[in-house]
């Protein structure tokens, strides 16, 4: 399974109830099931407007495995 967050030079965003974002661990972040999540790239596009360092998608890779 794939999910995609943002990340910035300083942390991973985490989307705020106002509409704005939080620079958090990856363990806080908001993740997307899909590339064209509308929330995704509206977060993107705020953060690129603020000119966030470093911005990019990321593309992040669950496995299940049993211990």
């Amino acid at each position: 399974m794939y999910l995609y967050a943002l990340k910035s030079e300083n942390g991973y965003l985490k989307r705020a109830k106002k509409g704005g974002y939080q620079l958090v661990g990856l363990n806080k972040a908001s993740v997307f099931s899909s590339l064209a999540s509308e929330q995704l790239i509206q977060l993107h596009q705020k953060a690129k407007s603020d000119k966030l360092a470093n911005l990019r998608v990321v593309e992040l890779e669950i496995k299940e495995k049993e211990l």
